[in-house]
């Protein structure tokens, strides 16, 4: 039920399989916005098992929005197009 709903929501040149955005967005936040790998892997729940990631380095979620925040702010300072319609709302669909 979510992938067809999911498919009726995102179409034309946003549409992508709902299975694939997981790996679309860790590709694209890292290779497209430069978001270094530690902030990344935290936004999607991974943890490396080192020691400093295990038990020292939380960041809380302001300061992970923060690097998201700076990465797209560069995006967008280097001449790219934001990808992301301009009537969308925050939940991503149509106002």
């Amino acid at each position: 039920v979510l992938n067809k709903e999911f498919s009726k929501a995102v179409t034309g040149d946003l549409s992508h399989p709902y299975r694939n955005l997981r790996n679309s967005w860790q590709t694209y936040t890292r290779w497209d916005l430069g978001v270094p790998p530690w902030c990344s892997e935290i936004l999607m729940g991974h943890n490396s098992g080192g020691v400093t990631e295990k038990y020292y380095d939380r960041p809380d979620e302001e300061r992970l929005a923060k690097v998201i925040s700076n990465a797209w702010d560069a995006w967008l300072a280097n001449g790219n197009v934001d990808p992301i319609p301009a009537e969308w709302d925050d939940l991503g669909q149509g106002t």
